[in-house]
């Protein structure tokens, strides 16, 4: 029914435009303030933290809860921030179905967790909201678990299935969010029930172009359909990532940035240099072999008993909503689909060089405005967790010394995207270093 209000709505705003009648933009709304006891101050934690490649700085705010800033990997930008703005709660009660929002209440909320896991090598925050009114009566968890990983195995593709595309090793970043809903009474037949919760994350890319890309599913198509260079993201938009778990508009975004050698997203890999490249996969392919989906937790690395490749194991009956942003400085906001007015993103050329099915605006060229990523995940499920699938960043890639057979697809695509967007200087201590015994 998503795809069919989304068709309709489209079709409705062409009739009005053609009729000299565009719809009025939507007006953006903040969101509710729920606190009853004034804001506290910000908990810094720590100046600058991480764990292995990872760096940021972190705080627990008021209203916000916990959000990073100035992410980084190996020294690269990652991300500019990221958080979770509120939690939309849908519940049925005896009288009607009525919403909750959920922020962080520095005066209200209970802190029930807040340490750092050296053996893990994972964060933990958590809070507890009450819920005392006539028909609502229980007690909402939220649970921030941030999973930090080393450069020690490939994000994807599988062990021992022909020989992996995608043969470069990663490093994992993975804050997930559970949530869960203790009913006062459980056995009350009048308890109010859970019956959606919504999380509205913010990711603040900053002078980044995005570039959305859907995986192939099935071996005819294989790894070739999608690999080469892909457009770059001009104007604002937003899409289905999934519908109720199953795939939908796109799976992943990379981001390209205004410097030399990095205007430009090939798959696989986005780009040779390390840590280049902020890794975004909701849902890989369903193909087998070449393998996509490496069907594995990204939390804790172990393989997902069950789950098959271009399934929803990490995100089981999610529907994902993301609306792609110009950042003009409006925060937080309650309807993030009503910032998409068409604002311009970025502006890209083609190459110009001889490059054999290059997409016509497949370099960058300017940034117009910076990139915010609003992604809505919502579940039906009293319990669950949001985020597995973290973020991730690839080591560099060995052009001499990789493997034959299929993982030399990175090597032709990372030539292949080098002749659209050289960095000569940056391509030949590579080569060198992939060379050295």
């Amino acid at each position: 029914m998503t795809r069919l209000h989304n068709m309709l709505a489209t079709a409705l705003a062409l009739a009005m435009t053609w009729a000299g009648t565009a719809p009025a933009a939507a007006e953006v709304r903040p969101i509710p303030d729920t606190c009853v006891h004034p804001a506290v101050d910000p908990i810094p934690l720590a100046g600058e933290t991480g764990f292995g490649p990872w760096r940021h700085r972190m705080a627990i705010e008021h209203h916000r809860g916990l959000i990073y800033r100035d992410i980084t990997a190996a020294g690269e930008h990652f991300l500019d921030s990221f958080h979770v703005a509120f939690l939309e709660l849908t519940f049925e009660t005896i009288r009607d179905q009525t919403t909750r929002y959920v922020r962080f209440c520095g005066g209200d909320d209970r802190i029930v967790a807040d340490g750092w896991d050296a053996q893990s090598q994972m964060y933990t925050f958590a809070y507890e909201r009450e819920f005392r009114e006539r028909d609502i009566r229980g007690d909402f968890r939220v649970e921030y678990r941030t999973k930090y990983g080393v450069v020690d195995r490939p994000c994807a593709g599988r062990p021992g299935v022909g020989e992996s595309a995608f043969a470069r090793n990663c490093a994992r970043w993975v804050p997930v969010l559970e949530y869960s809903w203790f009913a006062e009474v459980p056995e009350d037949p009048q308890a109010a029930i859970l019956t959606s919760v919504r999380a509205y994350y913010r990711i603040d890319y900053g002078q980044a172009a995005l570039v959305l890309i859907k995986d192939p599913n099935w071996a005819l198509q294989g790894a070739w359909s999608g690999a080469g260079l892909h457009p770059i993201l001009q104007t604002e938009t937003s899409f289905d990532g999934l519908i109720g778990g199953v795939e939908a508009d796109f799976d992943n975004i990379h981001p390209a940035y205004p410097t030399p050698g990095r205007r430009t997203v090939v798959v696989p890999g986005c780009r040779s240099f390390a840590f280049d490249c902020t890794h975004l996969h909701w849902r890989w392919g369903g193909q087998w072999n070449p393998p996509l989906d490496p069907l594995v937790e990204p939390e804790t690395g172990a393989t997902v008993p069950g789950a098959k490749p271009g399934g929803d194991y990490l995100s089981p009956g999610h529907t994902i909503r993301v609306h792609v942003a110009a950042d003009k400085g409006e925060g937080d906001v309650l309807n993030p689909d009503a910032l998409i007015d068409g604002d311009a993103l970025a502006t890209a050329d083609k190459c110009r060089r001889a490059v054999v099915g290059a997409p016509v605006a497949a370099k960058l060229d300017t940034i117009e405005n910076p990139v915010v990523v609003w992604m809505v995940i919502e579940s039906d499920k009293p319990s669950d967790t949001f985020f597995r699938w973290g973020f991730f960043g690839l080591e560099p890639l060995r052009h001499v010394k990789e493997n034959l057979g299929l993982a030399a697809l990175d090597n032709v695509m990372e030539f292949y995207r080098q002749s659209c967007d050289p960095y000569f200087a940056a391509l030949l201590a590579e080569i060198m270093q992939g060379n050295q015994p």
